[in-house]
């Protein structure tokens, strides 16, 4: 589901099917996962809570001749603690040691559309979820329509910024605009002899979209010291001081209810304890966010002819709100 997840994005462009998924065949000799020809999904039986989704290029031309998706074994414990301590406060089914199967499916499609996102090309854009104004993010209609970051290679996990009483169901990413807008920039059939011919269409699209934030990219930075406070792992919104506000009234709901959430007849602590843990790194995590704010600079990509400055000082004001916060 993951995989055909981007059909979306190709049928835009007015292509079909273009992403096949099918189980490794047992009839065929030859198939090895290991051959480059093959691009496979993998599970990796090791202790990294995450994945990744690697590719192989010819650099003579770009073109990406391998790519395959790993899957490894604990990145279970990274979506149960992820789920747990970002939307505990909306969703009932995750107030629990062990997420149900749907929430777990819904989480791996997730994660391994992300991760195909890099096999087709894309890069993490951790400046997409910086477009959306946070109270959008409380919005139902927003949300069903957006989702929570116009791209699914930010690193914008589940809404913490939705409060019980939004009622906003859609806490998970999907692929979005600018996915979309990507995949068409990337992968459009344009009838030309030579590939330097599409450089002037390939501009006006990018022109056509210049100020539309839905539309901009940013890098991914050290997440231990941040410059570009719009760009960073894991937050939400274009006010990160204003969305982790919300995250920690969130917090303080989940806080009071572990043990109960948690206990069963027999049981030990350590589960409430490790989900515990959790809600204290998520709160370390949105002093981060805001930290970054303090000295830091706005990093822009100007190309020629922009009026863009390439680096712009935090305005002070912005400064002194985030240090308040702190």
């Amino acid at each position: 589901a993951g995989i055909k997840e981007w059909n979306k994005a190709f049928e835009k462009i007015g292509m079909k099917n273009v992403m096949i998924s099918r189980d490794f065949p047992t009839d065929d000799l030859e198939f090895d996962p290991d051959n480059l020809k093959y691009s496979c999904i993998r599970y990796a039986p090791i202790s990294i809570a995450n994945g990744m989704g690697p590719s192989w290029t010819d650099p003579r031309t770009g073109e990406i001749l391998n790519a395959s998706v790993y899957i490894y074994h604990d990145v279970i414990r990274l979506v149960n603690d992820m789920r747990f301590v970002q939307t505990a406060q909306v969703d009932e089914r995750v107030r629990t040691t062990k997420l149900p199967d749907d929430v777990l499916y819904e989480s791996l499609r997730y994660i391994v559309a992300h991760e195909v996102g890099h096999c087709l090309g894309l890069m993490h854009n951790m400046a997409s979820s910086f477009s959306i104004p946070v109270d959008s993010l409380r919005s139902v209609t927003f949300t069903e329509k957006y989702g929570t970051t116009p791209s699914i290679m930010d690193y914008a996990r589940y809404n913490y910024v939705a409060q019980p009483e939004d009622e906003v169901e859609r806490i998970t990413p999907v692929i979005g605009v600018y996915d979309k807008f990507a995949i068409n920039w990337a992968y459009r059939w344009l009838d030309v002899k030579d590939p330097h011919e599409e450089l002037p269409v390939l501009n006006q699209w990018i022109t056509k979209h210049s100020g539309d934030k839905m539309y901009w990219y940013g890098e991914q930075q050290d997440p231990k010291d941040p410059i570009d406070p719009r760009s960073q792992d894991e937050d939400l919104g274009d006010d990160v001081i204003k969305a982790n506000r919300y995250g920690i009234q969130n917090l303080k709901r989940i806080v009071p209810n572990i043990v109960a959430w948690t206990e069963a007849e027999g049981r030990g602590y350590l589960e409430a304890g490790k989900l515990l843990m959790a809600v204290i790194n998520q709160w370390k995590m949105y002093a981060g966010h805001v930290t970054a704010n303090v000295g830091g600079f706005y990093i822009n990509n100007p190309v020629m002819g922009d009026d863009l400055e390439r680096y712009v000082p935090v305005e002070k004001e912005r400064q002194k709100e985030a240090v308040k916060y702190l």
